[in-house]
């Protein structure tokens, strides 16, 4: 499910770069010129789609307040006094590693 969402993420920051490179070379946002004539960007459709990807696996992995409440942690899997030093010293290399 993190796959489908960051997918989703790519897909709607490409769509919405491209839509605006359009919209900067032209007098009416979101419209293309093609050989029907003056149409609607098909950027639009890929960022409607992207959104409605993101929102749904968002959604799944406890991104909103709602879909937070309804998720739940199983406590007997938590190990109390367990040594988490490595995992804090690596976590402490990863921020300091930009």
């Amino acid at each position: 499910m993190l796959e489908g969402y960051v997918i989703g993420r790519s897909l709607l920051e490409a769509a919405n770069i491209e839509q605006q490179r359009i919209d900067a070379d032209s007098q009416h946002r979101f419209l293309v010129l093609s050989e029907r004539g003056i149409i609607l960007s098909p950027y639009l459709r890929v960022i409607r789609l992207a959104a409605e990807m993101v929102a749904r696996f968002g959604a799944e992995l406890g991104m909103s307040p709602s879909a937070r409440s309804a998720q739940s942690v199983d406590e007997a899997l938590a190990e109390p006094g367990k040594d988490w030093s490595r995992l804090d010293a690596l976590l402490a290399k990863a921020a300091n590693y930009r």
